[in-house]
């Protein structure tokens, strides 16, 4: 939901990129925070995403309530 905010579109289109869980940006205006969240977000690994706490912990939403 996070990507597809602020992407307007979905990450994955395929079964191939579902299973790859290679993430590619569309909004090319998005700042290196942004996209770092979104990709640990979006991680395969469900055990390598971040919970609820570590988010809000993260240098965009930081430095976006600043």
């Amino acid at each position: 939901m996070f990507y597809e905010m602020v992407n307007a579109s979905r990450p994955f289109c395929s079964r191939t990129e579902i299973i790859e869980a290679k993430v590619t940006f569309q909004n090319s205006n998005l700042s290196r925070e942004c996209r770092d969240l979104i990709s640990q977000c979006l991680a395969r690994d469900p055990t390598k995403r971040p919970t609820l706490e570590q988010m809000s912990q993260h240098q965009w939403i930081r430095n976006d309530l600043l």
